[in-house]
């Protein structure tokens, strides 16, 4: 059967005595086929594109409401540790703390891959300096579990660049931050070094530590979802996906040097969008 539509413009184009042939016959019910399938797929994806934002609504006021409570708790563990003079509260209360600092941790990575799915390349200004300063102070209270991580910062900017500001945020902080919960702690003094040299045609990014490493055969799953390279840590394997991710959409480059047991070196390219 020819779609209705179709079949009265057809009669009205050729006149309703017209003995129309049966190949063109054929053809048309197939153009009609077609074109019914089309009609469905476009309803499914107004309706998937309607799901996916009730659901990203939904993802970030959950994520809310969790925070929320979980920061409470925290600032309670923190009291009774400073409060407390027995040492079997302070190391319970320390195991609850890291649960809910891990939990924490895993709902804005929740968060960071809402972003990205939703990320569109804008053209911003970005100061690389101010924002690594940035994500530095922000993530100092990794430094202060078990071990100070020294963050070393260079960056040689004198050009405007812009990028989706977003997005570049989410790399350098996932970066930074898994550099953090990855690292030696066995050494003394355990390090990230930040370099950054931005032009007028890119970015080049070098995120180096001297932490766990990974090993050959390890590398090439580490930007796989939760995947995560050790069971010692506290990391949801998000972080390294959302990096892979991010860098795709803004049309950038990774590229990952390890060694287990010597540190890594993921080096990145972004293109200045001032100049494309």
């Amino acid at each position: 059967m020819l779609n209705p539509h179709l079949q009265n413009q057809l009669q009205d184009y050729l006149g309703k005595s017209f003995d129309v042939p049966d190949k063109l016959m054929n053809f048309l019910k197939e153009v009609s086929k077609t074109y019914d399938q089309f009609q469905e797929v476009k309803v499914e994806s107004e309706e998937l594109r309607k799901t996916n934002i009730q659901l990203e609504n939904f993802v970030y006021s959950v994520s809310h409401d969790l925070r929320a409570p979980l920061s409470s708790m925290k600032g309670v563990i923190e009291i009774t540790q400073e409060e407390t003079k027995e040492d079997l509260t302070r190391e319970h209360m320390g195991l609850l703390k890291g649960s809910i600092e891990k939990l924490d941790h895993f709902i804005l990575d929740v968060l960071d891959y809402c972003r990205s799915k939703r990320l569109e390349m804008k053209a911003d200004q970005i100061d690389f300096k101010l924002m690594i300063d940035d994500i530095a102070d922000n993530l100092k209270h990794m430094n202060q579990n078990e071990s100070n991580v020294d963050i070393k910062i260079k960056v040689e900017q004198e050009n405007t660049f812009c990028s989706d500001k977003v997005g570049v945020s989410i790399v350098l902080n996932n970066l930074v931050s898994n550099a953090i919960r990855y690292r030696d702690r066995n050494s003394n003094q355990p390090f990230v070094n930040i370099e950054v040299t931005a032009t007028d045609e890119r970015a080049n990014i070098i995120v180096k530590d001297n932490g766990i490493g990974i090993s050959k055969d390890l590398q090439g799953k580490i930007f796989d979802m939760f995947y995560r390279i050790s069971d010692e840590t506290d990391g949801t394997g998000l972080g390294l996906f959302l990096v892979k991710e991010t860098i795709d959409k803004l049309h950038g480059q990774i590229k990952v040097e390890s060694e287990l047991g010597k540190g890594s070196v993921f080096r990145i390219l972004i293109p200045n969008i001032n100049n494309v």
